[in-house]
């Protein structure tokens, strides 16, 4: 989202790195927090052993639907990376790469705090190196979360059900509390 924020103070496209169909499953916090009391609670009422459970929203969110949403929010265009682009990035080491994006980002961020004389953010513009997103390679995205679904006696169903720009918003307000 910090991507998008200084893509449009800079009037420019948000990039969006790799293919449009590629997997990047998300799932929303309340989600997040309904599935871990659920399944707490299912274990101690039914004396089985705590589950493992992948939690992916069911709407199999792909990038492009994920750039969609946040460029929805900040009223700007997503620009997908050329195949050569994404040919080079997936060749360089982890940390090159990061540390490339990581620079490109850091003015702009510092000079957008300062404008709004922010002195100190809860938000950053950098990108780890170990994140899945910068180990495309390495690290697959996409899993299926539709086994806490189909637990019997759980009745657990996603709230947010897909990506979207409403579900973000308020996120992206709370930030703004801060």
């Amino acid at each position: 989202m910090v991507s998008a924020l200084l893509s449009r103070e800079a009037g420019e496209h948000m990039p969006v790195l790799w293919d449009k169909s590629l997997r990047v499953n998300t799932v929303h916090v309340t989600d997040v927090a309904r599935a871990a009391i659920r399944a707490a609670d299912h274990s101690r009422t039914t004396k089985l052993p705590v589950a493992v459970f992948n939690l992916s929203d069911p709407g199999d969110t792909t990038n492009a639907a994920l750039a969609q949403a946040v460029a929805q929010l900040f009223a700007i265009s997503p620009s997908f990376q050329s195949p050569a682009i994404n040919f080079i990035a997936k060749r360089l080491k982890t940390e090159e790469l990061t540390e490339e994006v990581n620079e490109s980002l850091l003015g702009p961020w510092m000079e957008l705090l300062t404008r709004h004389n922010i002195a100190n953010s809860p938000l950053s513009p950098y990108l780890d190196r170990e994140h899945p997103y910068c180990r495309l390679e390495h690290c697959p995205l996409s899993v299926d979360g539709s086994r806490i679904e189909n637990t019997p006696g759980l009745d657990f169903n996603y709230s947010h059900p897909a990506v979207s720009a409403d579900a973000l918003r308020p996120i992206i307000e709370e930030f703004q509390q801060v």
